[in-house]
Parts: structure tokens; C-alpha cells; sequence
């Protein structure tokens, strides 16, 4: 049909992702890899030997915490978009999927 776009399932979905969340989740993205940066700098400056471990460790719990808030901060904003939201953390993140689906059944049960 003309006039018609093709849409994937995923631009649907991200399509439906409200902006205000998008922009939180790749800001607890960022906020993880500069936590990381920073921590690698200050063991380096330390002399500490795992400062690599360091840096991990530090990017991770921060990436963990920013992106549990943002996706519970987003599903209290957007009830509607619950699933949405998860699952586009998961897809930036899917290595903290346990975490953001945990955090989320904490703050909301129902989920």
C-alpha cells in the first residue's frame, strides 16, 4: 500500500516508550559509565592493583541504582506503559534485567 510505513516490533515499542523515561534510562546509562571512568581514575591515582575490578564494580552499582529509579520513577508517571518501560531498560540493559524487574515488582507489586 502506498503511503504506508513499515514499522518493526521494535520501533513500535519504542515508539510507545513515553520520552521523559527514554531520556531517564539513558541517563542512568551514562551515569553508570562515568561512575566507572571516574572510579577507574581515582584507583589509578591510588595505585591500586585491580582498578579495572574497581571501576566495574563502582559502573555497575551506580548503573543499577540510576536505571532501578528511572524505570520505577517512569512506571509511577506512565502506569499504562508498565511493560514498555521494562522491557526497554531491559533491551538498553540486559545485563541488570534481574534488577530492574526485581526493583519493579518491589514498587509495584501488581507488575
Amino acid at each position: 500500500m502506498m503511503g504506508m510505513i513499515a514499522v518493526t516490533p521494535a520501533e513500535a515499542q519504542q515508539a510507545s516508550l513515553p520520552v521523559d523515561v527514554s531520556v531517564a534510562i539513558e541517563r542512568a546509562i551514562a551515569a553508570g559509565q562515568q561512575a566507572a571512568t571516574n572510579a577507574a581514575a581515582s584507583a589509578q591515582v591510588a595505585n591500586a592493583p585491580a582498578r579495572d575490578e574497581i571501576a566495574r564494580r563502582i559502573g555497575a552499582q551506580v548503573l543499577e541504582t540510576a536505571l532501578s529509579a528511572a524505570v520505577v520513577g517512569g512506571i509511577a508517571r506512565h502506569p499504562q506503559a508498565t511493560t514498555t518501560i521494562v522491557r526497554a531498560a531491559v533491551s538498553r540493559a540486559p545485563a541488570y534485567r534481574d534488577a530492574i524487574v526485581k526493583r519493579a515488582k518491589i514498587a509495584f507489586p501488581m507488575f
